[in-house]
């Protein structure tokens, strides 16, 4: 059996060693048919495609793995299946604007959607937003670091609709700079998410910046602001007196020896 390339092409005859003559009678013979049968339009439809379509030249191998791949992908439209739904939807919320809201039952430590859009700088965030009024909170711009701060409004998903709440069902993660919602508890489906904002305080901070970022997030623990909650001054211990409660704890404790 000979080996090598395989030639697929339209069924044809050959004639290989036909004199001129011979050719010249079969062209009369065609051109007597003033009516054409059905056989004879399909021969010469088939001789004209043969000429108008190139052959294609397949190896015996190359030959198999178009048969393999062809089943392959009739094989995988048949098991493909519709992916799965996101597990939640943006509607109107209760405690601000629009909100997003579980679709079916999330478990614990479940990844649900990356907080996406422009990064940009801090001193870029501050110029986008130097018109707003003075009461106005509402921004989309979530801080990753010292340098970097992500606009939800440019390029953002549906992330951006999250609102906060004191008593959160989620929290953000950032892994290599980019920030996760993911959720802290099992949260039943129809139930909003949201996470705690905790908006960064500044010392020069208006008197008013706790109502500008106000909540109403109707939590238990809701402590009235989207803000973090402020930090706790340390309290300094003079150097004498944190001398003399040294000394007096170091003689209770040779009294009790002596015992």
């Amino acid at each position: 059996m000979r080996r090598g390339p395989l030639r697929v092409r339209p069924y044809q005859k050959e004639h290989r060693h036909r004199s001129v003559s011979e050719a010249k009678r079969a062209v009369s013979r065609v051109a007597s048919y003033a009516r054409p049968t059905g056989r004879v339009q399909a021969t010469r439809a088939r001789a004209q495609s043969a000429v108008e379509t190139p052959a294609i030249a397949l190896t015996l191998n190359e030959g198999i793995n178009v048969t393999k791949n062809m089943k392959n992908t009739r094989a995988a439209k048949r098991t493909a299946r519709p992916s799965a739904a996101p597990a939640y939807r943006l509607r109107r919320s209760r405690v601000h604007g629009s909100g997003l809201f579980a679709t079916r039952r999330i478990p614990k430590d479940t990844q649900i959607i990356e907080y996406v859009g422009e990064h940009i700088s801090h001193e870029e965030a501050d110029r986008r937003h130097a018109d707003n009024a003075a009461d106005d909170g509402h921004t989309f711009l979530f801080t990753i670091d010292a340098k970097t701060v992500i606009d939800a409004g440019v390029g953002g998903n549906l992330s951006r609709f999250i609102n906060h709440s004191c008593d959160p069902s989620c929290e953000v993660i950032v892994d290599d700079g980019r920030p996760f919602v993911v959720s802290l508890r099992t949260i039943e489906a129809g139930e909003e998410l949201a996470y705690d904002y905790n908006l960064t305080r500044s010392p020069d901070d208006p008197p008013e910046t706790e109502q500008v970022f106000g909540c109403r997030c109707g939590a238990p623990t809701c402590r009235g602001t989207m803000l973090a909650p402020p930090k706790k001054a340390k309290v300094k211990v003079a150097p004498k007196a944190k001398a003399k409660a040294k000394a007096k704890a170091s003689g209770t404790k040779a009294r009790a020896r002596a015992r």
